[in-house]
């Protein structure tokens, strides 16, 4: 008999593109699924969109919450409601494409008893409008690659697949963090001594979409400073890991106006890590917050 997977999606006024986010799990040619929605306290018609969706398919399960303000504890209510011996995340704006689940448990199957973890590539919207294809490569995916550059390895919420031991081995997402949690259950996955594998051809439709999260930069630094105290021992031993992360930080504090707190973790990235870009950086945020945002894209960038 082949294992159920768990689809959990957290929805937050997200009737807009809830239905089409929900009809692409449906639509997988992998069906032995359950898809848990876990509307986060929407204040729009999301309910009503996914009641008349579970009318049509007795697979689709619906929970209420009230708001908690981050990405986290829905995902942590739809894993305690969930009876898959794989776990699947997709965004509420996310679609897949129609052979993802099959070809990830693919991979799960012909490989290594100890792999925790199967992310892909994407194809990237804005609005309707395909903006580029994320393409994974085969490289170093260590705790210092990932460190590093998380955006290399595309592990986003909608990407994973995860077996059901590791998600209770590695434990509960991290309330704490709303854009980092993604990539910090990644490493704690990493530090249980875990593989992670991916795939390359583009498997989900990842929107960049509108969200407040990604404007609320005040909130952006907070969570770069809160995931680097959570790290502090790893980033001791990675400083070029150390350095990326600081120039992540200048950069929310950049776009939340903190010019001042900015200019001194880009000093901090320097010492660390003494290259052209954070230099350059520096002297532009120097000069103008407009400028430095223009040249370095930096809104995408935090993404």
């Amino acid at each position: 008999m082949s294992s159920k997977v768990s689809v959990i999606i957290p929805a937050y006024n997200s009737a807009r593109f809830i239905e089409a986010t929900i009809n692409s799990v449906l639509s997988q040619s992998y069906d032995n699924i359950e898809i848990i929605v876990v509307d986060d306290g929407s204040t729009d018609r999301t309910r009503y969109v996914v009641e008349g969706i579970q009318k049509k398919d007795k697979r689709v399960k619906y929970f209420f919450q009230q708001n908690s303000g981050g990405p986290a504890s829905p995902k942590n209510t739809g894993f305690k409601q969930s009876t898959g011996e794989y776990i699947a995340y997709l965004d509420h704006d996310d679609e897949w494409l129609p052979n993802k689940l099959e070809k990830q448990l693919a991979l799960f199957n012909d490989t290594q008893s100890n792999l925790g973890l199967i992310s892909c590539s994407a194809y990237i919207y804005e609005g309707k409008k395909m903006t580029r294809i994320h393409r994974l490569s085969k490289k170093d995916n260590s705790l210092q690659g990932l460190l590093v550059d998380s955006l290399s390895y595309f592990f986003s919420n909608s990407s994973m697949l995860i077996p059901r031991h590791v998600v209770e081995d590695v434990g509960d997402r991290d309330e704490n963090l709303s854009v980092l949690e993604d990539l910090d259950i990644v490493l704690r996955i990493l530090e249980e001594g875990y593989k992670i594998d991916f795939i390359s051809e583009p498997l989900i439709k990842y929107n960049l979409g509108d969200s407040n999260l990604s404007k609320d930069f005040n909130r952006v630094a907070q969570d770069y400073k809160i995931f680097m105290g959570k790290y502090r021992n790893l980033f001791k031993k990675y400083p070029k890991a150390y350095s990326v992360r600081l120039e992540s930080l200048a950069t929310a504090q950049v776009l939340s106006g903190n010019l001042k707190k900015a200019k001194k973790n880009l000093i901090k990235s320097i010492k660390n890590n003494a290259r052209i870009k954070n230099v350059a950086k520096l002297i532009l945020a120097l000069l103008s917050q407009n400028f430095f945002c223009f040249l370095f894209d930096a809104r995408k960038r935090l993404r």
